[in-house]
């Protein structure tokens, strides 16, 4: 609900304020027996605040030739638009336009006059959403699953601020394709084995890692190069002497005697 101004601080604001006169209207009828004059229909002029406490020392009890344009009764205010003008999303205190019923002396006589005003006015904006959602990073179990999980907190309004709420874990943000994926170090393999005796190749086995289903799959392979130059690919032992020598890689599937047992042994 809107709230009022106190009765001081609207008297004050009346009394200083340029105010606009829309209409006025003269209250006739015979002073009071409490010597105010006379209101409406016989009305007092001067009546008790809403809570019941006295008129403030501001309201004159009588109009005479003396106090022109001073205040004989409480002004009575009532909203012409909604409460607005805030600053922002949760901002509470705003402002709205009044129209005032005001009693002002006037020609010794207590008149009441249309003014135009403007007054502060509240709202409840506590648990407003105010902007979106902070989250933080996905996170998932492995590297390989599909599905994984944040913490998020709701933007909303708080004593008139904008600030993170209660947080909640959210899922659908966090949903991934990883089929196809390196995983668990990808590809590993070992050392060629430098055996040349075969067509002057050596092997080794290698182990691709790649993620299918939401789980690391690990899948063996055999590579296969050529030796390099020179490399030892078998032995030769002279059988008319003895001697010995190696056979070398000059390319793949080319093993050559590296020397001859003719010249190793003579003739």
């Amino acid at each position: 609900m809107p709230r009022r101004r106190s009765f001081s601080a609207l008297l004050a604001l009346l009394l200083t304020a340029a105010c606009g006169k829309v209409e006025e209207a003269t209250i006739d009828g015979p002073p009071t027996a409490d010597g105010g004059g006379g209101g409406v229909d016989g009305a007092p002029l001067v009546d008790a605040n809403r809570d019941g406490a006295a008129p403030d020392a501001l309201i004159v009890a009588t109009c005479n030739a003396g106090n022109e344009g001073e205040l004989c009764g409480e002004p009575v205010c009532t909203p012409t638009a909604e409460c607005g003008r805030f600053e922002d999303t949760c901002d509470e205190v705003g402002e709205q336009p009044v129209t005032c019923m005001v009693k002002r002396c006037r020609a010794a006589s207590c008149t009441v006059e249309v003014e135009g005003a403007t007054e502060e006015c509240t709202r409840d904006t506590d648990e407003d959403s105010c902007g979106e959602d902070l989250c933080g990073a996905c996170s998932y179990d492995n590297e390989c699953i599909t599905t994984g999980s944040r913490t998020c907190a709701h933007q909303v309004c708080q004593a008139g601020a904008c600030g993170a709420g209660p947080s909640f874990t959210e899922t659908a943000a966090c949903a991934r394709a990883t089929d196809g994926t390196s995983c668990e170090g990808g590809t590993t393999c070992t050392a060629y084995d430098g055996n040349c005796l075969t067509d002057c190749v050596e092997d080794r086995t290698c182990t691709d890692r790649t993620c299918g289903g939401g789980t690391c799959n690990p899948r063996d392979r055999g590579e296969r190069r050529g030796c390099a130059a020179n490399s030892v690919c078998g032995m030769v032992i002279c059988s008319t002497c003895g001697a010995r020598f190696d056979k070398i890689c000059t390319a793949v599937g080319s093993c050559i005697n590296s020397e001859s047992c003719a010249d190793l042994c003579g003739p």
